[in-house]
């Protein structure tokens, strides 16, 4: 990818984005951790360059081109399961600086006009507006705010839509469909609406909302965990999270100002989950234990190979189920990462490994119920996975890390009054996954116990009741 926008960059230097991809491109999928640690190096020597080559680059070019070529994302950098603050922070400085310059209409403080409706204008934008993990986290942010308090107004970035899009416009007050690529012709929509509060659900994952982001459209601006990381954007004011996620001293990991939610910060709904799951159906075995491991092979850090190693070194009859990633290539990198982590711990006799095709979220579900526990990832835990997982009664085995991105899984399972399965170091996590593998009474114990305790983690109202607290008082103060 790197070797493209050097081509680009080469053909036309008004291409300011394959200046940012020449340069700030990190690997989809590090072999190790020493190639995190050149990355981020050459991550930070390219915002050295783009510090000087930016200012020089768009000296001649249009405000509306800037806008636009901005469309960049930093996506990978949150995990590698470092401290992204220094650098998110350097980033987001360069882009406002390079807006101050070419476009500084587009940072100015929005005054608030006057309407007839005293109701509190809040919007919300995104790319991620269908069913997923954006969709189903904060679907209830917009179906539940008290209209009698508030005016919703969506900003969608992506047209295709399904049944959860279709229930989100339902409840809106407005909805407007925006172009997906063009920052620049987004902002005006959004900025002529007179919002009191503008909320990114997952900046970070897209480029044009990330762009967008570098901008005062609105009186106060918000970030949520849909891509749980600082912006640093200076332009974003506040960081919504969950109170059972963040450690202790979580400030200190966010520029914005942070608002802890109480539960999982969202009304989350329960999903409904099928009945009729066979392991045979999916061509997993029977007679062994199956150990889940569902998440997104780029968020799998390097440092997980040698913990999953140990797991299935400690259960003779274990195996570990992945899914494929969407690039063959990336599958296939993956494969060898953990067949050489699981060469080193000498397990080479048979198979450990079972990738499994992308499926419905159905089907999804009933793999679920078919496994015997879900090994939780370092670094980065699951979020949404996690949640269809106790959905299903399965029990997930979690390591909390240093930022809340790795402690989704535990805040659940403490929410639940279930720490069994929270490790306090790497060999208590081999522990209570071997115990998992030979111990079904204790496993089944813990299912039925996951089970009988999901009420305090599905369907709560009291996030959303806080999360309208806190728009009140934003509204107000900003």
């Amino acid at each position: 990818a790197k070797q493209g926008y050097a081509a680009a960059d080469a053909r036309d230097p008004k291409l300011l984005r394959a200046l940012f991809g020449r340069w700030l491109t990190l690997p989809m999928l590090p072999v190790n951790v020493a190639e995190i640690q050149s990355a981020r190096a050459s991550y930070a020597a390219g915002l050295a360059i783009l510090e000087r080559e930016l200012p020089r680059r768009s000296a001649d070019s249009l405000p509306a081109h800037v806008l636009d070529e901005l469309r960049w994302s930093n996506f990978l950098l949150a995990y590698h399961g470092d401290d992204d603050r220094a650098l998110q922070l350097r980033y987001g400085t360069l882009i406002g600086d390079l807006i101050d310059s070419r476009a500084p209409q587009w940072r100015q403080a929005v005054t608030k006009k006057t309407r007839r409706d005293a109701r509190i204008r809040v919007g919300f934008l995104s790319a991620f507006f269908r069913d997923g993990t954006v969709g189903r986290y904060f679907e209830s942010w917009i179906t539940d705010l008290p209209r009698d308090r508030f005016e919703v107004i969506l900003y969608f970035l992506q047209p295709a839509g399904d049944a959860l899009t279709a229930r989100l416009c339902a409840r809106a007050d407005t909805v407007r469909a925006c172009p997906r690529f063009r920052p620049s012709q987004v902002a005006p929509v959004v900025h002529a609406d007179d919002l009191d509060l503008l909320v990114f659900p997952e900046l970070g994952m897209d480029a044009t909302t990330f762009a967008l982001a570098a901008l005062r459209l609105a009186r106060v601006q918000c970030a949520a965990w849909g891509h749980p990381v600082t912006t640093g954007h200076a332009t974003i004011d506040v960081f919504l999270t969950s109170s059972v996620m963040e450690p202790e001293n979580a400030a200190g990991h966010y520029i914005e100002r942070l608002i802890a939610l109480p539960g999982i910060g969202t009304r989350y709904t329960l999903p409904d989950v099928p009945r009729d799951a066979a392991r045979a159906h999916f061509g997993m075995p029977e007679g062994v234990t199956l150990f889940l491991c569902p998440q997104s092979l780029f968020k799998i850090h390097p440092d997980n190979d040698a913990l999953f190693a140990r797991v299935l070194g400690a259960v003779p009859d274990g195996r570990l189920v992945a899914f494929e990633g969407r690039d063959p290539a990336l599958t296939a990198r993956f494969r060898a990462r953990l067949d050489a982590a699981l060469a080193a711990a000498g397990l080479t006799q048979k198979p450990y490994l079972q990738f499994l095709r992308q499926c419905s979220h159905a089907d999804y579900l009933r793999i679920n119920t078919v496994c015997d526990a879900m090994l939780d990832t370092l670094h980065w835990s699951g979020g949404n996975t996690s949640l269809d997982a106790l959905a299903c009664g399965l029990p997930i085995v979690t390591l909390p890390g240093r930022f809340m991105r790795g402690r989704q899984s535990a805040g659940m399972l403490r929410l639940m009054d279930i720490d069994q399965t929270i490790a306090r170091d790497t060999d208590d996590y081999v522990s209570i996954a071997a115990r998992l593998g030979h111990d079904i009474a204790w496993r089944d114990g813990l299912r039925s116990r996951i089970l009988a305790a999901r009420g305090r983690v599905f369907d709560d109202p009291a996030p959303i009741n806080a999360l309208a607290a806190a728009f009140i008082e934003l509204a107000r103060s900003g």
